[in-house]
């Protein structure tokens, strides 16, 4: 078996203790490796989501520097593995503003955020993100990151569905 990413999972793998004690969950019979592992386990590692970056977002992470856009990329490697249990302090629905959410990326006093919707059933859509300067998000941002979505719902007839 192996996880979205790749990684080959085995049995050693799924018997680690600490996999046990964090995802917890009913159990589950894998026939494959004639194998009792939390049902949880099974979700995380056999789903993984799709990611797809708009041109804003993508030219925002080039102008980052080198460790923040690690870090950056790190929270996107976090969205697709996790999809909609992906929640603070990595990611927040946006209050006010349907559909929409950030991930959320810090790095000593640098702080930056990343906007992005769920497409459907299909995959999640970054929009933009901004370098963060105060406590609260900026409204220009918002209003930017929401054209951006329904600009783009309406050139690919989808829809947003709060995840």
């Amino acid at each position: 078996m192996t996880t979205s990413a790749g990684t080959r999972i085995t049995r050693e793998t799924l018997k680690a203790p600490w996999l046990q004690n964090t995802l917890g969950g009913l159990p589950c019979l894998c026939p494959e490796m004639g194998l009792e592992f939390p049902i949880s386990c099974m979700i995380y590692w056999e789903v993984g989501f799709k990611v797809k970056l708009l041109p804003t977002a993508t030219e925002f992470m080039d102008g980052l520097q080198d460790r923040l856009k690690a870090k950056v990329a790190r929270s996107l490697v976090l969205l697709r593995e996790f999809g909609p249990y992906l929640r603070e302090p990595h990611a927040k629905k946006v209050t006010g503003w349907p559909g929409l959410f950030e991930l959320r990326v810090s790095l000593g006093k640098e702080a930056c955020r990343l906007f992005y919707f769920w497409h459907g059933q299909q995959y999640y859509v970054v929009t933009s993100g901004y370098l963060k300067k105060g406590m609260k998000i900026e409204r220009n941002e918002l209003e930017k990151a929401s054209t951006l979505m329904n600009r783009y719902l309406e050139s690919t007839g989808g829809t947003h569905e709060g995840h």
